[in-house]
């Protein structure tokens, strides 16, 4: 009898050290899960605050690159006078901070709302399009733009857009560059509207300003160009503060730009892309210069987040934004 008792009273023992183990290893997991919980909430706060702060910074740089545009005098090429100028070809200014700002006149673009649809092609092309698919897509921009409901021969309408489950078209001027997503034969090459929003503009006047001009655009506009003239005429403008006029343009380069389409100067409406050292991607920002603004002289008409800058090749820096034409220095 006392041998049974020894006996069960081991086993009950040894089956309740099992128990406590088993406890104290659920404990270990339970603690070790919410150690893992705590630390994972700790980086995400930290990576908030960071954002927050780089968010801040770029915020900072919109406000300045702004305050500059709206204080000191256009020119051919940018705003200030001298060498203390602030180019607006959408080339990116490193702040003390470190948060990147660029400026882009919308005269440098193609105005995508009254070009010629001939421009448009040239400039899809140029994109990596074959002459039948930049036909499509031009058609298909015109056809959105349209007032009518006649379907051009590659374009689309508004049945096709039901069938693709799409929102109407809009008949009438484009918004935004962005709205080429929205449509046939667009939406399935992100990569050329992308493309297309940092060549083209919404604006409704169809004046060009070849000082500030990217390549692909002035080459889009004069078909007839040779690559050698336009190198010439990229390395000439960007040596000062831009031509003055197409009649000096072309006496140095050749090139036709005495056209009623260009005019050599800024316009008052301009884009600004914003960024700093912990932002996934920039801030795109349409502006317009106006004093009936209730709250300042300029209001933005577009906000979209845009792709971060890309790295500088190596042993290169940003140009530094020129701070003394912000603070009011001669």
């Amino acid at each position: 009898m006392r041998s049974r008792a020894r006996r069960s009273f081991g086993r009950q023992r040894g089956f309740a050290l099992v128990l406590v183990l088993g406890a104290l290893a659920v404990v270990t997991l339970v603690a070790a899960y919410f150690a893992s919980r705590v630390d994972h909430l700790r980086r995400q706060v930290q990576s908030l605050q960071e954002y927050a702060q780089a968010r801040l910074k770029a915020s900072d740089a919109l406000e300045l690159a702004l305050y500059t545009v709206t204080t000191r005098p256009g020119g051919p090429a940018g705003f200030g006078l001298g060498a203390e100028l602030l180019v607006a070809d959408g080339r990116f200014h490193a702040l003390g901070s470190g948060a990147l700002v660029g400026v882009t006149d919308q005269r440098a673009l193609v105005s995508i709302n009254e070009s010629d649809p001939q421009v448009l092609r040239r400039l899809v092309q140029g994109l990596g399009a074959s002459p039948s698919e930049a036909d499509g897509l031009v058609d298909v921009l015109l056809d959105y733009a349209d007032t009518d409901d006649l379907k051009r021969l590659n374009g689309a309408e508004a049945q096709a857009y039901g069938q693709l489950g799409l929102p109407r078209p809009r008949n009438d001027w484009l918004i935004s560059t962005r709205e080429l997503g929205r449509m046939p034969l667009w939406r399935d090459r992100p990569q050329w509207v992308e493309r297309m929003g940092q060549l083209t503009s919404t604006r409704v006047s169809g004046y060009l300003n070849p000082n500030l001009a990217p390549i692909p655009v002035l080459r889009a506009i004069l078909p007839a160009a040779t690559p050698e003239q336009l190198a010439l005429f990229d390395r000439l403008r960007k040596q000062g503060p831009g031509f003055e006029s197409g009649f000096q343009a072309r006496e140095l380069t050749g090139l036709p730009l005495t056209g009623d389409d260009f005019l050599f100067h800024t316009s008052f409406e301009q884009s600004y892309t914003v960024w700093a050292p912990g932002m996934p991607t920039s801030v795109h920002v349409l502006v317009s210069m106006t004093p009936e603004s209730p709250v300042a002289p300029w209001q933005i008409l577009a906000v979209h987040s845009a792709p971060a800058p890309g790295p500088q090749p190596a042993g290169a820096a940003w140009p530094r934004f020129p701070t003394a034409i912000a603070h009011g220095s001669p």
